[in-house]
């Protein structure tokens, strides 16, 4: 039996671009990892956003999350070696207040 937690996915409106697809967390149960469980759900994302006319869609992970990145690969998704993540924290509220002064 195959048990994982869906991904789920949120769209995106770009001026220029129309509207997009960012698949924003996908988990696959421990049991059930690296047997090909994950590429089901980004398909189905994947089809889904075709159907509807999205203009594309995003995933980000790790450099060294070997199983995303194959998971990812494996569904047709290609590499963006330009792309940049950037990050803001707010798990202590008062220190990011402080920051930000």
């Amino acid at each position: 039996m195959h048990t994982h937690r869906p991904g789920v996915g949120a769209g995106t409106a770009h001026p220029d671009n129309g509207t997009g697809i960012f698949l924003y967390e996908l988990s696959v149960d421990p049991a059930h990892r690296r047997h090909g469980a994950g590429g089901s759900p980004v398909r189905a994302l994947r089809e889904w956003a075709q159907r509807r006319g999205r203009y594309g869609m995003r995933a980000g992970t790790e450099h060294d999350n070997a199983a995303a990145l194959a998971t990812h690969r494996a569904t047709v998704a290609a590499d963006e070696a330009d792309f940049v993540s950037l990050t803001w924290s707010f798990r202590n509220r008062a220190e990011t207040v402080e920051t930000a002064r």
